[in-house]
């Protein structure tokens, strides 16, 4: 597969195909994730047809710890990903489900998102 024919697949994908590879990606490659800037996704709309509203795009997003997982290392990334102090951790911990972080980029949710699932939790972002 060449260039332009890569360009053409990834013109002909959804918006969630498009989240769906870039995730496949992550896992293959072990690379970090990288959201499309806003203009490329215009352009691959017009010219490959794909609908493409940029009124109803989410700019912002919640990342939710739904079950902690392994505590232990969940609570680790809790505490380089927050503020949160050692008992305001654990604390959090037991509460689950909540809000980790809110109205942050797509780019910082998916980060925290990997790293809380790496370390075992299970994590939604809305």
């Amino acid at each position: 597969m060449n260039a332009k024919e890569v360009i053409e697949f990834i013109g002909n994908l959804t918006e969630s195909e498009l989240e769906e590879f870039n995730n496949d990606l992550v896992e293959k490659r072990a690379l970090k994730v990288v959201e499309f800037p806003r203009a490329l996704y215009g352009l691959i709309a017009v010219a490959y047809g794909v609908p493409f509203d940029e009124e109803s795009e989410q700019y912002e997003f919640d990342v939710i710890l739904t079950e902690p997982g392994h505590r232990f290392n969940t609570m680790k990334v809790l505490r380089e990903v927050t503020d949160l102090s050692l008992v305001e951790v654990k604390q959090f911990v037991d509460s689950c489900p909540k809000v980790v972080k809110s109205e942050v980029s797509r780019e910082e949710a998916d980060n925290i998102a990997f790293l809380l699932t790496k370390a075992g939790a299970s994590v939604e972002i809305k």
